[in-house]
């Protein structure tokens, strides 16, 4: 690997061996395609950490984010909270929700890469899916990253 074709803004430990060789490999594309690093700033995460992040986002955020494969219920316990920007209280019903997918940032099976660090975001995308990753474009959901995980 090119030691200058990823530069990680958060810790690289726990995430998964198969989506860090991925990683390693669509770096390097990118990096020799356009002499541009790729910079992780998420990878595995604590449910905690997952519970602040969510506390900030908006409910079309939420929403946009968590509801794209139908409503879970946490989401709904979470916007009806008297005050759902409240992490210690997001953090309370993502314990304790009965049912719902989250994230696989919680398993070390996905990644943000900044999006200021991609010039060129259709080829990125393209190196991505030929390393067997899915690309979601959180930008379209005001956060500024690309989220990557393995491809099914």
């Amino acid at each position: 690997m090119n030691s200058h074709a990823i530069i990680f803004d958060c810790s690289s430990t726990g995430l998964d061996e198969q989506l860090a060789l991925a990683l390693k490999t669509i770096a390097d594309s990118y990096y020799d395609a356009t002499g541009e690093p790729i910079v992780v700033t998420a990878g595995k995460r604590t449910l905690q950490r997952q519970a602040e992040l969510m506390a900030n986002f908006s409910k079309e955020q939420l929403e946009a984010m968590y509801c794209r494969h139908g409503y879970p219920s946490y989401i709904s316990q979470i916007l009806a909270l008297p005050n759902p920007h409240d992490a210690v209280a997001v953090h309370h019903v993502l314990a304790n929700r009965t049912e719902g997918y989250i994230s696989k940032h919680l398993y070390g099976q996905a990644v943000d890469i900044d999006a200021a660090s991609i010039s060129s975001p259709i080829l990125f995308k393209q190196i991505c899916n030929a390393a067997g990753l899915s690309v979601l474009d959180e930008r379209e959901n005001n956060v500024p990253c690309f989220h990557l995980t393995m491809a099914k």
